[in-house]
């Protein structure tokens, strides 16, 4: 009886110290997820996390992206995937739905980008085009607006690419010691 305690306790105390172990490892070597970096109405896959969150600490414009969709709290969501499924005619897309005053974007992007910082802050422009009110349809029909239609219903903003543009550039240019 004697043995099989003992043996109970020891099994026991290196469960303890492997399950120990265990989160005191996850715990060093996942700073990027704690605490988390973008918006809790943001959701995205932890590998892609990480990758954001490099951006967000190298880029004031991204930043300021997700402080302005983290500020639209319960009225947005937005959710973030790597899709190997985007059609060939796009490097990445945006699906956004309407529901009241309820705003959802389903951002597309493929899992191999070099150019993840361009794509990312190009389509988070366009959740921020839906938050300030524009109406994409209607102001592509408008000479000079800087909107056009590139095939049906979906629309394109030299908005959008100037800002994936100064994303991407941000990310890139030599980061200077605070």
């Amino acid at each position: 009886m004697r043995t099989v305690l003992k043996r109970m306790i020891v099994v026991f105390i290196t469960v303890f110290v492997i399950i120990s172990f265990s989160v005191a490892t996850r715990a060093t070597e996942d700073p990027v997820s704690c605490p988390r970096t973008l918006p809790d109405n943001i959701e995205l896959p932890r590998d892609l996390e990480r990758i954001l969150a490099r951006v967000y600490r190298g880029s004031a414009t991204f930043r300021a992206q997700c402080d302005r969709i983290g500020a639209a709290g319960g009225t947005l969501a937005v959710n973030v995937r790597l899709d190997t499924g985007i059609p060939s005619s796009y490097q990445a897309f945006t699906m956004i739905g309407r529901r009241g005053h309820a705003l959802r974007a389903d951002v597309h992007l493929p899992p191999a980008a070099i150019a993840i910082a361009e794509l990312v802050g190009h389509e988070f422009e366009h959740i921020l085009e839906q938050l300030d009110g524009l109406n994409l349809r209607m102001l592509s029909n408008v000479r000079g607006s800087g909107v056009r239609e590139s095939s049906f219903d979906v629309y394109e903003t030299t908005r959008a690419q100037r800002v994936g543009r100064i994303v991407a550039a941000e990310l890139s240019a030599p980061q200077t010691a605070d």
